[in-house]
């Protein structure tokens, strides 16, 4: 009776485990695309990668990659680079804003101009010069480079494989901590597939995706 016991409440042990660890292990779905234009030819294909939590199949993204993986030090680096990208992003808008207000005010001063008996006094009298449109376009093509660079600028501070070895140690630990010996990686859906309207320089069509 004792060793029944005891079988039994290691296999309620060893299951209740093995459900947190299903909650909580982190995995990826790897997924292809491919566009095809109007015309039948591909003219663009690639792969990206999506990570979950668990087999709820709950998206793990951003600054929460981190947290899952619970590295404070990757942590602290995706914040400080995601808080330059905000910056310089912010700052591009604020100057392209800045920039067009500019020539806003440049071609509504230049109709008002168009008033005046001599238009050669117009800039005495107004106040503006030929400088503020050209202040304006350089303000503006300033701006809009800052707004460029801030949305190339990577915030995640690793790649792709190397979180691929930090997710794998973060469940090879998480394993060791609930006591399991081995656990299968949860699935998605075994076959999903996804379509989406596709436009380019080259043309327009519907991309299609999937899993297998």
């Amino acid at each position: 009776t004792s060793a029944a016991v005891s079988a039994v409440a290691k296999s309620e042990v060893s299951d209740s485990a093995r459900e947190e660890f299903e909650r909580n292990q982190l995995w990826f779905e790897d997924n292809q695309y491919v566009a095809v234009n109007q015309y039948g030819n591909v003219v663009s294909s690639g792969s990206f990668s999506t990570l979950y939590r668990g087999k709820q199949k709950s998206p793990v993204e951003d600054g929460d990659v981190y947290r899952a993986i619970e590295d404070n030090e990757l942590l602290a680096r995706y914040e400080s680079r995601s808080h330059v990208k905000s910056i310089v992003k912010g700052s591009g808008g604020l100057l392209m804003t800045a920039g067009a207000g500019l020539a806003v005010y440049g071609l509504v001063d230049g109709l008002t101009c168009a008033k005046y008996s001599d238009p050669t006094n117009c800039s005495k009298i107004k106040g503006v010069d030929s400088t503020l449109m050209i202040a304006s376009t350089a303000i503006f093509t300033v701006g809009t480079a800052a707004l460029i660079t801030g949305a190339a600028l990577r915030a995640h501070p690793i790649d792709l494989p190397e979180l691929r070895l930090k997710v794998d140690e973060h469940n090879k630990k998480l394993k060791a901590r609930l006591g399991l010996a081995s656990a299968e990686t949860p699935r998605g859906d075994e076959l999903a597939v996804w379509f989406g309207p596709w436009a380019g320089p080259q043309g327009g069509g519907v991309a299609m995706g999937g899993t297998l």
